[in-house]
């Protein structure tokens, strides 16, 4: 449980991090981050992945799990917007924040359907090429 713990939050920390530097990069206006906000964007990556962990569960219906993971995406979002200062942003423009993490979480779900879906295809490729394999090899035994 922690092996997959450490490997989930390490995969949250990458998807978080590469998040954070696009975002940052897209606003138009320059911007000051400070190492407070970086280490707030780390913990708060750790943990979605590691609260992604409730996909890993064949118990928990999908709707139920992706709805669950999403709340505590806004959640925790939320919670480091409002350590980083940023809550006068959430309160001004609670519906432009709830979108804007919208559409974040969908990006990112989309490039992780389209990462798989390509693992899937090289693995298909490769066991596909060890049929054809094995076949030559028994028309030559």
């Amino acid at each position: 449980m922690l092996k997959e713990s450490l490997k989930s939050a390490g995969i949250g920390l990458l998807i978080g991090s590469f998040t954070f530097l696009v975002v940052i990069m897209s606003l138009n206006s320059t911007v000051t981050i400070t190492r407070a906000n970086i280490l707030s964007n780390w913990v708060m990556s750790a943990l979605i992945g590691i609260i992604s962990m409730i996909f890993d569960s064949e118990k928990i219906p999908f709707a139920w799990a992706i709805f669950s993971h999403y709340c505590g995406v806004l959640l925790l979002v939320g919670l480091t917007g409002i350590y980083n200062g940023l809550w006068p942003i959430f309160i001004d423009h609670p519906v432009r924040h709830v979108l804007f993490v919208t559409l974040i979480y969908a990006l990112v779900w989309l490039g992780l359907q389209i990462s798989n879906w390509i693992d899937v295809r090289r693995m298909n490729e490769k066991l596909a090429k060890r049929r054809q394999m094995k076949k030559k090899k028994k028309k030559r035994d």
